[in-house]
């Protein structure tokens, strides 16, 4: 496994697609073989927090990665 980071659009859609794109090329698979990342937290909860104006950070796993997000629409997986 490598770490990423990623700069994405402060709107959760390009947030939830662009972690499943890049753990999916990191792992060689498909995006739809990944389970939905609404399973491992609350795309409601990152939306929030993603047009937070307070400096924020989440942390969670999925696929068997570290994820986290700040407010500022940077995005680490490693």
């Amino acid at each position: 496994m490598r770490a990423m980071t990623l700069r994405t659009s402060a709107h959760v859609e390009g947030h939830v697609f662009e972690i499943v794109e890049s753990i999916a090329e990191a792992e060689g698979v498909d995006a739809v073989d990944l389970p939905p990342l609404g399973e491992a937290l609350d795309t409601d909860a990152l939306e929030t927090l993603v047009r937070s104006e307070n400096d924020v950070t989440i942390t969670f796993g999925y696929a068997g990665y570290t994820v986290s997000v700040d407010s500022r629409g940077t995005v680490t997986i490693e």
